[in-house]
């Protein structure tokens, strides 16, 4: 995408600023100047300027000190910025280019003068439109009103939202408004201060140094440049044909959700609740808004005190679910140290204005403040998700809004019927890859952790369950994505069963509030697992063999009526696998899948109604199914893909149900290692636990 660059003066000092649309900037500033008598010319620096650019040169100039700066003095900034980013491409680029881009000049137009008013450029601009700008007049109170209209309603639209420019366009042609004048709607946002307008793909302020280095000659194409989507820095320069750049860059990272490049325009709601509007385009008009329902009904179920009793009745909690609920109620209604951030005033000199309009300009200032945490550590089968009832609650009826990420779509899909039966009243957003719901705005909204690389300050709680399971274990593209979706005053809950060697040790030192819960819900032991001993599976197969061993306990498994899990490290193996257990048990369905098996739903639920007795799967199983009356076979438990915390979340398939607690696990391998070890110590330290507090029966 391409923008126009436009630089005002106002009481002896120069700001610079970008436009979609210019007749829109030229409305809003001459309606101000007419009201406060501030701004004394408008000039056009240039048009046709790569996003990117654009945004980076504002960034730079603005951070100058502008007090007192001849005219003369300001084009150069300008002039050797635009030249330095055009520099900074070529370098980035393969190919010998020679020439600069077309929108680079060192000469300006004069649009209007407070002394002689409108130039014969300026009536021009007013007069040419362009395309996805709004038609007519702008001088007209139609098409002010209908501006002011739309701009409004997307300001709604976006509130709490981070989208790429397709993604926003796509967002407004699956609503009933379809808008052919969407950057003339945006920039009347932007200039309101309810929206920002960034690149998707941002360089890194370089630190200030003695003297004066070209930006050309001080790039890095590994580290200067970031994606502001999801924080990544793995940034590929090419040619782009959107905005004309030699090297316009695009973020590797988060290419599965669309590209973002360094000219894609990227948009956010500020956080601040601005009313900011020029008296031409807001006079005598009501100005509208999206109504956003969230069909709340706070008498309906919002308890008055924060009384164990109380929560365990309304959820049909056990004692130690309620204990762990009643812990983290407390840490929310805690209330969070408030970071003040300056409001722009427009009623201030122009000065004061555009010193605190700072993070229009520099948007990554906004966000320093680090969320607080609350980890739930509950053992699997424990009833983590009946916990979080209280806390969804309590954020609701709040005012505020809540969302539950979890790793998996199938999760995602399992949750759903689970919290619209628990909460009939609230309308709940289900998002995943082509989710129907992706443009919903709700109070509950239920996601992948990858769909929340699409919010920037919606929620006053996130909840991350299993947080330490693939794909948000360790990876700070769902961090960052997590900590933009979560509003400044926010919290978050974390959900496991297997919490990182990081996270104890924050607990250890007394940095991360908690709640054990070591028990499950129907208050029996874990089952703790039983070793057998055996060769490695490859041999097995090699020989076609199983070893009388493993033949025995899968057989009293299948004599008592169990279901049977059976898992395995290597998908490659999983056919040969399920041939050979055939061999040795023919009277049973025996089956098998993976993470690239398309049936695997269908043959899930075919277990779990015990039309297949015994799956042969991968860790793809190990969380998020429960299957009454199972037992647990893990066979080469010794191999370096399963840690502790794999071993210990498959063998809590087993044992949770209540006609069925004792279920069977066994670990078979031909080496008894330290990461078994761990799994069956901290299995037996969660039951001591348990009964050292009277949770188990």
């Amino acid at each position: 995408m391409q923008v126009a660059l436009y630089t005002i003066q106002h009481e002896q000092e120069w700001s610079i600023y970008i436009s979609l649309d210019l007749r829109v900037d030229l409305i809003w500033w001459t309606a101000l100047t007419k009201r406060e008598h501030m701004n004394e010319q408008i000039c056009l620096v240039t048009t046709g300027v790569p996003l990117g650019w654009a945004l980076q040169c504002c960034s730079q100039l603005m951070a100058l000190d502008r007090s007192s700066m001849q005219q003369e003095v300001w084009g150069y900034h300008i002039h050797r910025s635009l030249l330095d980013s055009c520099h900074a491409s070529l370098s980035l680029n393969s190919s010998n280019h020679t020439q600069n881009h077309p929108g680079i000049n060192n000469t300006w137009n004069l649009l209007w003068d407070i002394q002689t008013g409108w130039t014969a450029a300026g009536y021009y601009i007013l007069n040419s439109k362009e395309e996805d700008q709004l038609e007519g007049d702008p001088d007209s109170f139609l098409w002010k009103k209908q501006l002011t209209r739309e701009a409004a309603y997307i300001s709604t639209a976006l509130q709490g939202r981070s989208l790429l420019f397709n993604e926003f366009t796509a967002m407004l042609q699956d609503s009933d408004r379809t808008q052919h004048n969407v950057k003339s709607s945006l920039q009347l946002a932007y200039l309101n201060q309810h929206i920002s307008l960034l690149s998707a793909v941002y360089k890194v302020d370089q630190p200030k140094r003695s003297h004066y280095l070209p930006m050309w000659l001080t790039a890095s194409s590994t580290n200067e440049a970031r994606c502001r989507r999801c924080g990544g820095n793995r940034i590929r320069y090419t040619p782009c044909a959107s905005c004309g750049s030699a090297a316009c860059g695009y973020c590797e990272d988060c290419l599965t959700l669309g590209r973002s490049r360094e000219c894609t325009l990227l948009l956010q709601t500020n956080c601040l609740n601005t009313e900011l509007q020029p008296a031409d385009l807001r006079d005598d008009l009501q100005q509208e808004t999206m109504n956003i329902s969230y069909r709340r009904s706070a008498s309906a179920f919002c308890t008055s005190s924060y009384d164990p009793q109380m929560i365990q009745q309304r959820w049909g909690l056990s004692p130690p679910q309620t204990a762990a609920a009643y812990q983290a109620l407390l840490f929310l209604s805690r209330p969070v140290p408030e970071y003040v951030v300056t409001t722009p005033d427009p009623l201030l000199s122009r000065s004061s204005y555009h010193k605190r309009n700072q993070h229009i300009h520099n948007p990554d200032i906004r966000h320093p403040s680090i969320k607080e945490r609350f980890l739930l550590w509950a053992v699997t089968g424990a009833g983590k998700t009946e916990m979080v009832f209280p806390l969804l609650e309590h954020a609701i009826c709040k005012g505020g809004r809540a969302v539950i990420a979890t790793p998996r779509r199938d999760v995602v899909l399992e949750l759903a019927p689970r919290l619209a039966k628990a909460f009939p009243d609230i309308e709940i957003a289900v998002l995943y890859g082509g989710s129907e719901d992706r443009w919903q705005t709700a109070a509950l909204t239920i996601s992948t952790t990858h769909q929340l690389m699409r919010f920037h300050e919606a929620f006053e709680l996130v909840i991350i369950d299993e947080i330490d399971a693939f794909p948000y274990h360790n990876n700070p593209m769902l961090s960052y994505a997590a900590a933009q979706a979560c509003r400044s005053n926010g919290k978050f809950i974390y959900l496991s069963a297997t919490p990182s060697a990081s996270l104890q040790q924050e607990i250890k030192r007394g940095t991360l509030a908690h709640a054990k819960v070591p028990v499950r819900y129907h208050r029996h032991p874990l089952p703790v697992p039983q070793h057998i001993r055996m060769n490695s599976l490859s041999k097995c197969m090699a020989k076609k063999q199983l070893p009388a061993s493993l033949q025995s306990q899968l057989r009293q498994s299948i004599d008592r009526g169990a279901q049977i899990f059976l898992f395995i490290p290597r998908i490659a193996w999983i056919e040969e696998t399920v041939e050979l257990i055939r061999k040795y048990f023919p009277h049973i369905q025996v089956e098998g899948t993976s993470s690239q098996d398309q049936y695997r739903t269908e043959k899930v639920n075919l277990f779990r109604q015990q039309q297949i007795r015994l799956l042969v799967t991968t860790t793809i199983l190990e969380r998020g199914v429960t299957i009454p009356r199972s037992d647990v076979y893990i066979v080469d438990a010794q191999d370096k893909l399963y840690d502790a915390a794999a071993l210990i979340q498959m063998a809590g398939r087993a044992g949770r149900s209540i006609d069925d607690p004792a279920g069977s696990v066994f670990f078979a391998s031909s080496d008894w290692t330290l990461e078994q070890k761990k799994a069956v110590n901290q299995i037996k330290r969660m039951n001591r636990i348990a009964r050292k507090q009277g949770y188990l029966k």
